[in-house]
């Protein structure tokens, strides 16, 4: 098949396993795919309003903040795997638990349980990935292959999620069949990642190059700053890799020494932080919670928009949001070959300028073919941007500190989203279905001004562009 063709083929390359994970990616994919489609249904169907669902969706959020920091200090003491393995167990259970009451109290346990799973999973997943990619000029191919097969079979679960209702009724609500497969998915997911998944273990190669960053650190006696990398190339030879490293060990003495000079050791909370992670890195974690507040006020509530806005039936739904992934696929294997071709700044120009024009059509009045093409498009390019914002930033930072970049990282995107859960619910209820989709237009403007402003010389500084 032609698909599995082009999946595969750029697989070949990566060590066991990574393919081991990308390609069990698909049931978390599928399983997360029907929850995400039927969920707010199913809460419609229980008797809960746009605005309590935006309330519940924040409330999920919050928990994945605040469990955050705690996650990244236990992933070190007990492995990133343990952790990433328990937290798809708790999303089955939650998923499991939402299918079987309409009572609203028992949805706040179960969104309390699934968004335990999902930190533990968020928090440990890309680090658990790189560490298994064992390169540094892999973990972007790494990481844009894992969400591609993610989106893809995401696609399939969407759609699936439109057809188990009329496949298997259920007197509760008619998602509640479709809920409890996605739990049993998830469960069984924990099984096959836990056999099948080695023990985390760095490649030799990615060992000495972080002993040698820890002697730059220190060297310096201070903590610093990770460039990223211009991974943008899958097939770099040896040479050219170590190269690339060289390049950002370089790069980050520089950084180094600026970041010593502006923030003094002292006992104040700002020198504190800054103990913690290095000013660039606060800086990477303010990008990543912009992006997440672009996604938050609109994509939990994609589905409600297409109901609201068209009076869409769920077959309809699911087959836009199936084509949807499609398309999220699709925007996930195409990054890569934009860097090359682009390369990383003309890249992030095109996707910021893109995304903001599609917002833009989608906040006026459109008939149901033009909106869903303009909605389509905007989903694999925001995927493509999204992506190349969560694969450099992690790769920035340092092995031995991803963890705690991982939980701050974490902590911060899920305040912004909580808020933008929120708003997107709030102007669902007292406002307009296009109104979301203006709300994430201005967010993304001001990302663009917060990236170009305090973040994109960090991230261009060792990229090589041709």
């Amino acid at each position: 098949m032609p698909i599995l063709r082009i999946i595969l083929r750029p697989m070949a390359d990566l060590p066991q396993g990574v393919r081991r994970f990308v390609l069990s990616e698909a049931l978390l994919g599928v399983s997360m795919g029907l929850f995400s489609l039927v969920l707010n249904l199913h809460l419609l169907a229980a008797g809960m309003s746009e605005e309590a669902i935006g309330f519940l969706t924040a409330l999920g959020t919050m928990v994945v903040g605040l469990s955050a920091i705690p996650i990244g200090l236990l992933a070190r003491r007990l492995g990133r795997k343990k952790l990433f393995i328990t937290g798809i167990l708790l999303m089955g259970v939650g998923y499991i638990v939402f299918g079987s009451t309409k009572d609203v109290a028992l949805f706040y346990l179960a969104q309390t349980i699934q968004s335990l799973g999902l930190a533990l999973l968020i928090t440990t997943e890309v680090q658990l990935l790189f560490s298994y990619a064992g390169r540094a000029s892999l973990e972007t191919q790494s990481y844009s292959m894992m969400f591609a097969i993610f989106t893809l079979f995401s696609g399939v679960g969407t759609f699936l999620g439109g057809y188990i209702p009329l496949w298997f009724p259920t007197t509760l609500t008619p998602y509640q069949s479709a809920l409890w497969i996605a739990g049993g998915g998830m469960l069984l997911l924990a099984v096959i990642r836990g056999l099948l998944l080695p023990p985390e273990k760095l490649s030799a190669k990615k060992q000495s190059l972080d002993d040698d960053r820890r002697l730059s650190i220190s060297s310096q006696s201070s903590i610093n700053n990770l460039p990223s990398i211009n991974s943008n190339h899958p097939h770099m030879d040896e040479s050219t890799s170590l190269n690339d490293d060289n390049n950002l060990l370089n790069a980050r003495s520089t950084s180094l020494h600026d970041t010593k000079q502006r923030f003094p050791h002292s006992d104040s909370p700002f020198s504190l932080l800054y103990r913690l992670l290095s000013a660039s890195e606060w800086q990477l974690i303010g990008l990543v919670m912009l992006s997440g507040s672009v996604f938050a006020v609109i994509t939990p509530f994609q589905n409600v928009i297409l109901k609201l806005r068209f009076d869409a039936s769920d077959e309809t739904i699911s087959w836009v949001l199936t084509l949807a992934g499609f398309f999220l696929f699709v925007g996930s294997l195409s990054l890569p070959r934009f860097l090359s071709i682009f390369g990383h700044k003309k890249t992030y120009s095109l996707l910021f300028a893109v995304n903001l024009l599609l917002l833009i059509f989608l906040t006026v009045p459109l008939p149901f073919g033009t909106f869903t093409i303009f909605f389509l498009i905007r989903g694999g390019a925001f995927t493509m941007l999204n992506n190349l914002i969560e694969s450099q930033t992690m790769s920035y930072v340092v092995e031995e500190r991803r963890d705690s970049f991982a939980a701050f990282r974490s902590l911060f995107r899920a305040l912004a989203s909580a808020v933008a859960s929120y708003l997107g619910g709030y102007l669902l209820e007292y406002g307009s279905p296009l109104l979301p989709f203006a709300a994430g237009a201005l967010l993304l403007i001001f990302e663009w001004l917060y990236f170009r402003a305090l973040v994109a010389h960090h991230l261009f500084k060792t990229v090589q562009e041709t």
